[in-house]
């Protein structure tokens, strides 16, 4: 219970931080997705219903705040953290790289849902763009700072196992 709770309070933190100060942090005109970062981090440390209950609970949180499509943060947020929460036990998550390969395939899978949506209801942007910044550069970028917070969020990954 604990445990959950010092997850769900440092999400909501990053959010606000996402949402504030980090949002002025355009590199290329993109930002960096810090909660899908640390959902990815978390959800290795957690079961599939914590893993998805987490995710859920801070994509609702996310998607009341700034989202576009009230309920696709929360559906994005919700299924990295329940099959993330499935390969936990299947994958050597103690591998750097094996990490940084969950942050760029959960960037991408964010990103499509976010263009699929966005072509389909709004004026879409071209595809090339989506390709430039939803496949390569945004992926890019989070796996740049996913390496900055590697050490920092295995800390607190350490301190709520313990808990």
């Amino acid at each position: 219970m604990m445990r959950n709770l010092l997850v769900l309070l440092l999400g909501v933190v990053i959010l606000i931080l996402e949402n504030s100060i980090f949002n002025y942090m355009n590199i290329f005109k993109v930002s960096i997705n810090f909660l899908l970062i640390y959902m990815v981090f978390v959800s290795l440390s957690l079961d599939k219903k914590q893993g998805a209950f987490t995710g859920l609970i801070l994509g609702i949180i996310k998607d009341i705040s700034v989202g576009k499509f009230l309920g696709l943060n929360a559906f994005i947020l919700f299924v990295v953290g329940y099959v993330l929460g499935i390969l936990k036990d299947k994958v050597f998550k103690e591998n750097i790289f094996t990490v940084l390969v969950l942050v760029i395939f959960s960037t991408i899978f964010d990103n499509s849902l976010q263009f699929l949506l966005s072509s389909y209801f709004l004026a879409g942007k071209p595809l090339y763009l989506f390709v430039y910044r939803g496949i390569f550069l945004i992926p890019l970028l989070n796996l740049i700072f996913s390496l900055l917070l590697y050490r920092p969020l295995k800390r607190f990954i350490k301190i709520i196992e313990s808990v």
